[in-house]
């Protein structure tokens, strides 16, 4: 009896449905852009460069009659030749960039490309399937030299693959699969998209706009991205640290407001950011806070220290309990002192003693 070949964990932890956790685009600049979708398991980069600025050279097909003959693969109606500078100055450079940084085994496979020679009236074209049929897998790498020995005669590329369903019109296709541990894929794709022709027309005066897009598949490590993942974008010039830092800081502005403007949206903020304190805790902070008219980033820094300090006690055995007045009063006096407010209002029948004895205890988790 025939039995499936059994999966490994990883591969069977990945066929799991990985529920996406955060979702963005950011524009670097004025030709790169970059859509991230992260989840559970990993991290998608979806890296866009528009190529408007280099030459195309537009003329009418063979697709009339062609696309009817069914041993033909579909063809767009206009033949598109990007020019050879591309290949020169994206597609080469961005290969070397990706095997300085993981290593110079790793160099893209090309998976689709048709490459012209001649002029602009009078070439002819071949693809990646004229090596394959002797066996040979070819490569940018490889591509590089080739162009490099035949420099006059290569005009530039042509659509390789047409996907009317999705109005893509592909032009070079190449990957590479597991190069690192932390990374599953690198896939590159040159293309031009029938859907955004109108936006080209208007804004470029062009019939098509070539755009390269880098998908960078990562996998994390305790929920984090490698340096090496970083140090790749960074050479891709996508800053990743600054995204980040950029899109935390937004997000931390738009929760003070929410939270200052909504006491229940301060107790719901700080009950998920601070686990180790209780219902009652977080209610009588926001109580704090409201009494005081203090801001967020007060409320904030209470709710961190007075969590390490019960994190720290747990540690050390001491029983769980709610905090005390005197205790919640003492993340108080301190997070407000770090932010230069005073006159902090404290009830009479507050113990003094022991309120010291809490501002000595918090300052170690300042």
């Amino acid at each position: 009896m025939f039995r499936k070949k059994p999966r490994d964990r990883e591969e069977e932890k990945m066929s799991k449905v990985d529920y996406i956790k955060n979702e963005f685009r950011g524009q670097i600049d004025k030709s790169t852009s970059i859509s991230v979708i992260d989840t559970e398991l990993k991290t998608t980069f979806i890296i866009k460069k528009n190529l408007h600025d280099y030459k195309i050279y537009v003329s009418s097909s063979e697709a009339p009659i062609q696309n009817f003959i069914k041993e033909f693969e579909m063809q767009p109606y206009e033949e598109i030749i990007g020019e050879r500078a591309i290949l020169d100055k994206e597609v080469f450079p961005l290969n070397e960039k990706i095997r300085s940084v993981l290593g110079e085994r790793v160099n893209l496979r090309i998976r689709g490309i048709r490459l012209c020679f001649g002029r602009e009236d009078d070439y002819i074209t071949l693809d990646e399937r004229d090596l394959e049929s002797n066996k040979i897998s070819p490569s940018i790498h490889g591509l590089k030299e080739f162009i490099i020995s035949n420099q006059r005669s290569v005009l530039g590329f042509c659509v390789r693959h047409f996907k009317p369903k999705r109005g893509n019109m592909v032009f070079l296709k190449c990957g590479y699969d597991e190069p690192v541990s932390e990374i599953k894929s690198i896939n590159v794709e040159i293309l031009a998209s029938l859907q955004q022709r109108g936006f080209y027309m208007q804004k470029y005066n062009k019939p098509y706009g070539l755009q390269m897009f880098i998908v960078l598949t990562v996998r994390k490590r305790n929920n984090m991205i490698t340096d090496r993942v970083i140090r790749l974008l960074k050479e891709l010039d996508v800053p990743l640290e600054m995204i980040f830092l950029r899109r935390s800081s937004s997000i931390q502005n738009w929760t003070a407001i929410e939270c200052e403007l909504d006491n229940m949206n301060l107790k719901n903020y700080l009950q998920s950011a601070f686990t180790s304190l209780s219902h009652y805790d977080v209610h009588q902070i926001a109580i704090f806070c409201e009494k005081n008219k203090l801001n967020f980033d007060v409320a904030q820094m209470m709710g961190e220290m007075l969590n390490k300090m019960n994190i720290m006690r747990a540690q050390r055995g001491k029983r769980e309990n709610a905090l005390e007045r005197e205790e919640i009063a003492a993340a108080g006096i301190i997070a407000a002192t770090h932010f230069g407010i005073k006159g902090i209002e404290l009830s009479n029948d507050l113990n003094k003693e022991y309120l010291k004895k809490i501002e000595n205890e918090l300052n170690n988790y300042y």
